[in-house]
């Protein structure tokens, strides 16, 4: 089964804006309308951000969390020291070729 999300593809959209929380409520609604207690949870990009909210406030529903290609969601992630910025190569321009 997927879900398509409120406000996303063509799911039906309240007035926003929303939390992943409110994401997460959204899914577990869905599978107690359909009568699954326990369930395994593959969250993707999006998806996974809402999985590790459902996984943190509800536990005991998740038998298994598997995260593909996601983020803790939050702050913007800092460029990584191995990728030089513009910058710092512009500095070093004899050192970076």
């Amino acid at each position: 089964m997927t879900l398509d999300h409120r406000g996303m593809g063509d799911s039906w959209s309240p007035a926003g804006p929303w939390s992943m929380g409110d994401y997460a409520l959204d899914a577990l609604a869905v599978m107690d309308e359909i009568g699954i207690g326990e369930f395994d949870l593959l969250g993707i990009s999006f998806g996974g951000m809402v999985a590790q909210k459902l996984a943190v406030r509800f536990p005991g529903r998740i038998r298994c969390l598997v995260l593909w290609s996601t983020s803790a969601g939050g702050p913007p992630v800092r460029r990584s020291r191995s990728t030089p910025s513009p910058r710092w190569r512009q500095r070093n321009k004899r050192r970076w070729r």
